[in-house]
């Protein structure tokens, strides 16, 4: 069977598709007999919309072409548990996907973090918003540079295009050796097509406003 697979919000862009756009997505998939594979391992950081999921029992219900993965470890940011979900409404789909694990497909550590993660999602939720306003101040910080092109983004990083004959990789080579920071070179990856673009993590204030400082400092 065919099937579509959409990052929503996407990486490296941080580009975010609507809640509207995907149920129509999804309803286009399910006339034509296509698995819709939506990965939302980035939407808790997305502010577009007030509920951006579509992990709702009634929509994977009403769509059972539909299958959404989610990894926990981006949104919580703990990657060594290495955590993950994958929710549908198929029971032939995760009937599969259950045959396919291991016994032990989690560890002590994990479980544990999954006992305890609900009594905190009052601060889950603060450490969001705050998230949300660092993010975009980092943009607004970054938006006067003018060698840098910036993608909106609803994710937890920021995909830059460097223009004026910069190189992404002379960029991230000076941020690392002067500066001890590290910046992801995308002008390598596929679909690039002989651009120049970073991709730069959302981290602390005090962090963000580093590498601002840095970034002037080698493209002024």
């Amino acid at each position: 069977m065919a099937a579509i697979v959409l990052v929503n919000p996407g990486n490296p862009t941080g580009n975010y598709m609507p809640r509207a756009d995907v149920l129509t997505l999804a309803g286009y998939c399910e006339r034509r007999n296509v698995i819709l594979i939506l990965d939302e391992s980035f939407i808790d950081f997305s502010a577009a919309e007030e509920s951006p999921s579509l992990m709702e029992q009634d929509i994977l219900e009403s769509h059972p072409h539909l299958v959404i993965i989610k990894s926990i470890s981006k949104s919580y940011g703990v990657p060594g548990l290495r955590l993950g979900l994958l929710a549908s409404g198929n029971p032939q789909i995760t009937s599969l996907v259950r045959a396919e694990l291991p016994i032990w497909n989690i560890n002590s550590l994990g479980e544990y973090f999954l006992q305890i993660f609900e009594k905190y999602q009052g601060d889950y939720r603060e450490a969001l918003d705050h998230f949300r306003r660092t993010r975009e101040a980092l943009y607004e910080e970054l938006r006067p540079i003018r060698q840098l092109k910036l993608c909106r983004s609803e994710a937890n990083y920021i995909m830059c295009e460097i223009t004026d004959g910069c190189s992404a990789t002379q960029i991230a080579e000076l941020l690392l050796n002067r500066y001890n920071i590290l910046v992801k070179d995308l002008s390598h990856k596929p679909g690039m097509n002989g651009r120049e673009f970073i991709r730069i993590a959302v981290r602390t204030e005090k962090e963000n406003q580093r590498l601002a400082d840095a970034l002037k400092h080698i493209l002024r």
